[in-house]
């Protein structure tokens, strides 16, 4: 596998290039903290650094550890026993991750791996627990952010389960259209557009059927590929 998991980490120390609170207080989750509160958490913290592609934990294991993510962008995945993936969802810059096993007690439920080179803040689950208790604040931001992966999940099913390949990768090229794009004369530009390996194993295809479909829709004129930017013609949205 072409995964690893080569890591550097370190407790916070004085003159760590970035203040350590600032880069704290900057993290969504605990914007609008004091600085005693701010104190609390930094030393709780342990900063850890992965190299692009590694696996920061894998499905299955005890989970005692709660993520922010400094910089830096991953995937949280499943993979089969012979070594195929489904990306479930992404992360980057101000994301947290892993409360779940933390708040219910039982292993992880997916595996988390970095797409590039990523820095996060990490709290033991104890730790995490005295600063949602004592902070009422954080522990909404916590639960609000579950109930936006859950109906991110929800959506996601409906689209693996009511659409064929066509449609899952329609609707896929569409939300990243609305999301990332960008309006351009007749049409939305998408820079960086994900590979065809990629795209599949987020929508549980072979990279052949998506290869096959961005084919076809090129043929009908719905979509243009230019290097790695995609542009979707104003027909797409008709």
């Amino acid at each position: 596998m072409w995964y690893h998991s080569l890591l550097l980490s370190g407790n916070f120390k004085k003159g760590d290039g970035m203040n350590s609170k600032e880069m704290i207080s900057q993290i969504p989750l605990f914007s609008g903290l004091d600085e005693q509160e701010l104190d609390l958490v930094f030393h709780s913290s342990t900063r850890k650094k992965f190299q692009k592609k590694s696996i920061v934990f894998q499905e299955g294991e005890p989970g005692d550890s709660f993520f922010m993510t400094v910089s830096g962008e991953g995937n949280f995945v499943l993979f089969s026993e012979d070594g195929k993936e489904i990306i479930l969802s992404e992360f980057s810059k101000g994301d947290f991750f892993g409360e779940i096993a933390i708040l219910d007690g039982k292993p992880r439920s997916s595996s988390v791996v970095t797409k590039t080179n990523c820095e996060f803040l990490v709290i033991e689950g104890k730790d995490l627990f005295e600063i949602m208790e004592g902070h009422p604040a954080v522990s909404i931001k916590v639960i609000k952010r579950l109930c936006e992966r859950l109906r991110d999940l929800t959506k996601k099913v409906g689209t693996l389960t009511f659409l064929d390949a066509t449609g899952r990768v329609a609707a896929y090229i569409m939300e990243i259209a609305k999301k990332d794009g960008t309006p351009i004369t007749k049409g939305v530009k998408i820079e960086d557009f994900p590979h065809p390996h990629e795209i599949s194993s987020k929508l549980g295809l072979t990279r052949e059927s998506v290869s096959r479909v961005l084919k076809n829709m090129k043929k009908q004129g719905y979509i243009t590929t230019t290097g790695e930017n995609l542009i979707v013609h104003e027909e797409a949205f008709s």
